[in-house]
């Protein structure tokens, strides 16, 4: 999907239902619902990303090796899944940790054959921003990288199935900022009376919706790439 999308809805959505008097220009509809947006997509529909450095970038056996994804606007790697052994199943993987106690969790997970934990098969990984990533105890040559990246701006990132939510969630902020800016002129005084230029109280309406919303996507499970399934 694209940004033009979004805002080709909007303006449509709000002339349909008679909720602007005036004409918002594509620039204004943009510089509303940009940041606002792509805050909550980063934090609740992560952009995932998947890399197969080549092989000959990886070691032998029990070896180590750091690369460089090519993404400089990595903000986390989620997963590093090798390739099948022995022709199986694919092996664990964990991030390597800071401190002396989650070392030593791991490694009596390890000796004592904890469910999810193998001696001799687990690879470990740890990422250096803004794009390096360490791997240990490497066995086969095919590595998977699964990373997350911020959403880009013009949303080209967004999947497809979350098409109407990102419609709803913009067209919410442009009720909530709408709402904001004329409720201070939400009526005025003429010689015919008093005009009321609103039937709803636009504000409102938007923060409601931005809050279902919000509450409906802390229950969806993230994207989850294909060769994960």
């Amino acid at each position: 999907m694209h940004i033009s999308e979004v805002v080709n809805y909007i303006k449509d959505t709000l002339t349909a239902n008679n909720l602007v008097d005036i004409e918002l220009t594509d620039e204004q509809i943009i510089n509303i619902i940009k940041e606002p947006l792509l805050a909550m997509l980063d934090q609740y529909i992560p952009a995932l990303k998947v890399y197969e450095p080549p092989p000959e970038l990886l070691s032998n056996w029990q070896s180590s090796v750091t690369i460089e994804i090519p993404d400089e606007n990595i903000v986390s790697v989620v997963k590093v899944l090798p390739d099948y052994v022995f022709g199986l199943t694919k092996y664990s993987t964990v991030p390597m940790f800071l401190t002396i106690e989650q070392a030593l969790s791991i490694y009596n997970n390890l000796i004592n054959k904890a469910p999810g934990y193998a001696l001799t098969t687990t690879l470990f990984w740890k990422f250096y921003p803004p794009n390096k990533l360490s791997i240990f105890n490497i066995i086969k040559q095919e590595i998977t990288i699964i990373y997350v990246v911020r959403h880009s701006a013009d949303l080209s990132t967004v999947p497809e199935a979350f098409r109407w939510t990102v419609y709803k969630i913009a067209l919410a902020l442009v009720k909530k900022s709408l709402g904001m800016a004329r409720r201070k002129y939400a009526t005025f005084n003429t010689p015919f009376g008093q005009i009321d230029i609103f039937s709803t109280d636009l504000y409102s309406e938007g923060v409601q919706e931005l809050k279902e919303i919000e509450e409906e996507l802390k229950t969806i499970p993230p994207v989850v790439p294909l060769l994960l399934l």
